[in-house]
């Protein structure tokens, strides 16, 4: 059978490694080499981890709390609403409007809720755009 036949492959690999442990050992140079230890055979790691929960795909998540974003890239062009989640793998494919909250945690530092944060108001209009990350 199939696992019977991994199994012999596993011993083989297993005795290949443990002879050429052996025969790279300074005392199994020289027959007449004093025994400095005993020559214990390679041991091999075999256990495999299993894989962990998915976490999420390499790439640029994005929230939009408040108002609406743009996202641009070689791929194509999407916007955001608040409430919407989107993600894009790379610069070169489009980005996608994810249903749900992929597991984006959000979470502001101290200042962003302070209430002894004073709006500016310097009287002159505010610019026509807030933020540009790139």
């Amino acid at each position: 059978t199939e696992t019977e036949q991994a199994l012999a492959a596993a011993r083989l690999d297993y005795r290949l490694a443990s002879t050429a442990a052996l025969e790279a050992a300074p005392a199994a140079a020289r027959s007449d080499a004093p025994a400095t230890g005993v020559l214990r055979p390679l041991t091999l790691a075999q256990n495999t981890p299993p894989p962990s929960a998915p976490g999420l795909a390499p790439g640029l998540y994005v929230h939009v709390l408040d108002g609406m974003i743009n996202v641009s890239n070689g791929g194509g062009t999407q916007n955001f609403m608040a409430g919407q989640f989107g993600f894009t793998p790379s610069f070169k494919q489009a980005p996608l409007l994810v249903p749900t909250n992929p597991g984006i945690r959000f979470t502001p530092p101290p200042a962003f809720s302070s209430s002894s944060a004073k709006p500016a108001s310097s009287g002159a209009p505010a610019a026509a755009i807030d933020c540009v990350v790139r």
